[in-house]
């Protein structure tokens, strides 16, 4: 999840950059999902073989990162890219106009992948005897 983080960083700092660079935008929108797909896949891993006191505190992240996912950045991306790359022509402006919204939703998933990762810290050390 830390790797998810970043990525979420990534983004938002790419849509913060002055000036803009569309390409880099849309490397780290396609850098993030893969780090989320990955991430995706440990939580599944967590969820087969974690205490039932985890399922919960995985299901608080579930729940917000598909929102983001669905709601909001794959959205944003359909937009705004071309399954090839950025495309050129679009309308950076555009871009840069929906990105405001889109920086907001990435610090509400931030703080939501921070807030798991330390319930998930407590809960796994409990799982695993350590306090």
């Amino acid at each position: 999840m830390t790797d998810t983080a970043a990525g979420l960083s990534g983004i938002e700092a790419a849509l913060k950059r002055i000036p803009p660079n569309g390409e880099n935008i849309r490397s780290t929108t396609y850098d993030y999902s893969v780090k989320m797909q990955t991430a995706a896949k440990a939580l599944n891993m967590a969820l087969l073989v974690g205490s039932e006191e985890m399922a919960p505190i995985i299901e608080r992240l579930a729940g917000p990162m598909n929102a983001f996912q669905n709601d909001h950045l794959g959205p944003f991306a359909h937009e705004h890219f071309t399954p090839v790359g950025f495309d050129k022509g679009e309308n950076l402006e555009a871009m840069l106009r929906d990105g405001p919204a889109l920086i907001t939703e990435i610090d509400r998933a931030f703080d939501t992948t921070l807030r798991f990762q330390a319930d998930f810290v407590v809960q796994a050390r409990r799982d695993l005897g350590l306090g």
